[in-house]
């Protein structure tokens, strides 16, 4: 209420985008010149120094005031924007409604979004401006058809939100293409001038060519994935195609036919689409619904070949699929195993198109990832996994092959059982491979600490048939050496003192295997944590951990009592036989260390007897010299 006690509401047109989460208003408990005060907060969507609060100041001067006790005085304020003048003629500014006049100036629109305040975007501000620099002296014609332009994402804010302009890494270009009509296109920064300007040259092609003869779709799909666009003119159907080609053209070329009566010629219906890949002789149909989501997600896995050479530079181009990846990595000696495993994987691919995409690796560049997919211990070729999708934190897994290669020999068996994976993987019944060491050859045997990795975890440990008392641990711990000995004297101890105790001593270093879910924990931790894990029990109730990390031999062994079920006086046998294990062990270490020091001892007394000698008789020559020498 104002001083008259009038209500009122005001409608604030903010300067900036904000948080809504985090906005509030409170009533503050004091009196004000104009009525009630009315406390604001607000977080700017893309941080940096608040300088007006809402678009024009001067008509809320009567109801609105800036809190000076609260201001940060040591905030400094922004640059003058000369970003664009200063670039003139190689940049200009573009508004949105200016956009349709600027295309029809050069068909291809480059335009560097950008808040001027934003120290994230300074790399890309600079070579927008040298790549334009570099395009405008180029004496190629291509690019006097492109326009290099700026938008200020806070004067054409709404704009802005709708090209999802972001104070954040990555940058990104938005290419606007008169073949695309409102669609835009995005392109990630580069770091150099050339390297900009190289990546702009790839969108110089129109995204939709206008074809008028199937001789032209045959010529483009000879070398590349064409998909092909039959329209009654520029309709619905027609504008969702130029989206999806906006989103797809760094893989795909678009052909279009905007005369339905020539849907015959082209062996295809009016408003409709099909694909087909470089080199291919059968086209795919596509015939879900006509949207820009559903087009894209069809035409997505159709971009790429069934079976393609991988590396990472063609990460992101699969990350954008957000699909399962099939990898197959091959010895790359061109053997008939190699050939083999190529053509059974491409029949499968086929079979899964548009849920998994499948690529081929070379052991000499990516035998490395073999490990995070349970595959390394041993290694054997050709190997076959799948990832989650293209992402770093994928969950990874690995088909475990015979070692002689067999698997490969029989390509109809061999696609029945990489099918049966793949959709085992796909329904969530497969659990991760994860990374794993060489399993134990022989059989575990009571008085010995037995090393569990993850291949043989769930067998023996949770669901073996005995509870186990478990050492989980990394290699780079402190003093390794020294609790390893310790573990091994704990383990012969309880054999020793405790035989009707079928409980096994186990060791997991998650250094070298995969972690898996109810082991919590970091995956190069440095300390050491203890386990009991008893099968029998329920899966709720079956793992127990000691709750100290790096606990004593007095903390183990109470803990191994309790869950074990062993009485007090056997808890105490047990510590007191690890403790005469210890001693017995450092009387042997005293022991050999005395013997070597006499060994060596010896050595010594051998070589300084020997260099006496040499010296000896080196005098008795040199004395002969010197009679000889009077004599004469």
């Amino acid at each position: 209420k104002d001083t008259t006690g009038k209500d009122y509401a005001l409608e604030l047109p903010l300067k900036e985008d904000i948080k809504n989460e985090t906005a509030k208003w409170e009533h503050l408990p004091r009196p004000d010149r104009w009525g009630d005060a009315i406390l604001m907060t607000v977080e700017k969507a893309h941080e940096h120094r608040w300088d007006v609060l809402v678009t024009d100041p001067k008509k809320y001067k009567a109801v609105a005031d800036r809190d000076w006790a609260r201001e940060d005085q040591t905030l400094e304020p922004d640059d003058e924007d000369n970003y664009v003048s200063d670039n003139e003629p190689y940049i200009k500014n573009l508004k949105k409604d200016k956009l349709t006049k600027a295309m029809k100036d050069t068909p291809i629109v480059v335009a560097n979004l950008r808040f001027s305040w934003c120290k994230t975007c300074e790399s890309l501000d600079k070579h927008f401006v040298g790549a334009a620099k570099l395009a405008k002296k180029s004496k190629d014609k291509k690019w006097k058809g492109v326009g290099f332009r700026v938008i200020d994402a806070r004067s054409e804010r709404k704009w802005a939100r709708e090209l999802g302009a972001a104070c954040s890494y990555p940058c990104r270009l938005r290419v606007f293409d008169q073949s695309l009509g409102g669609a835009v296109t995005e392109l990630e920064a580069k770091y150099t001038d050339d390297d900009t300007l190289k990546a702009i040259e790839q969108v110089l092609t129109p995204a939709v060519e206008h074809v008028h003869d199937p001789k032209e779709v045959e010529t483009m799909r000879q070398t590349n994935t064409t998909c092909l666009g039959v329209f009654d003119g520029e309709n619905e159907q027609y504008r969702v195609f130029q989206e999806a080609a906006a989103a797809l053209r760094s893989t795909v070329r678009f052909a279009a036919v905007l005369d339905k009566s020539k849907a015959a010629t082209f062996g295809v219906s009016a408003n409709s689409i099909s694909v087909i890949g470089a080199g291919s002789a059968e086209a795919d149909k596509f015939s879900g619904d006509f949207t820009k989501e559903e087009v894209v997600a069809w035409l997505g896995p159709r971009s790429v070949p069934l079976l393609g050479p991988y590396d990472w530079s063609k990460l992101k181009m699969y990350e954008q699929l957000k699909l399962p990846m099939g990898r197959l990595w091959l010895e790359g000696a061109n053997n008939e195993t190699d050939d083999n495993a190529r053509a059974t994987i491409r029949e499968v691919a086929r079979k899964f198109l548009g849920r998994v995409a499948f690529v081929e690796l070379s052991k000499s560049s990516y035998s490395y990832e073999l490990k995070d997919y349970g595959l390394s211990a041993p290694e054997v070729y050709p190997a076959f996994g799948v990832a989650g999708n293209a992402s770093y934190a994928a969950h990874r897994y690995g088909l475990e092959m015979p070692e002689d290669g067999s698997f490969w020999k029989d390509g109809e068996a061999a696609q029945e059982q990489l099918s049966a994976f793949i959709e085992e993987v796909l329904a969530g019944k497969r659990e991760p491979s994860g990374a794993s060491e060489m399993p134990p050859a022989e059989e575990w045997k009571k008085g010995e600490a037995r090393t569990v990795v993850w291949k043989t975890l769930k067998k023996e440990v949770w669901e073996g048939p005995r509870p186990t008392l478990l050492e989980v641990f990394g290699k780079f711990r402190q003093d390794n050496d020294k609790r390893l000995d310790e573990g091994n004297r704990i383990a012969a101890a309880l054999a020793e003192v405790a035989p009707d105790t079928n409980v096994m001593l186990g060791r997991y270093d998650t250094g070298a295997n995969h972690i898996p879910s109810f082991l919590p924990r970091q995956k190069y931790a440095s300390h050491t944590d203890w386990f009991f894990v008893d099968p029998a029990k329920p899966e709720a109730d079956r793992m127990v951990k000691l709750k100290k990390s790096d606990a004593a031999l007095k903390q183990i062994i109470s803990f191994l009592q309790k869950q074990a079920g062993l009485s007090k006086d056997m808890a105490n046998k047990i510590k007191l036989e690890v403790g005469r294990l210890a001693a017995e062990a450092e009387a042997k270490k005293m022991e050999e260390e005395e013997a070597r020091k006499a060994k060596q001892a010896d050595e010594d007394d051998d070589d300084i007897d020997a260099e006496l000698e040499t010296v000896g008789s080196t005098d008795a020559a040199e004395e002969k010299k010197d009679e000889a020498k009077e004599e004469l």
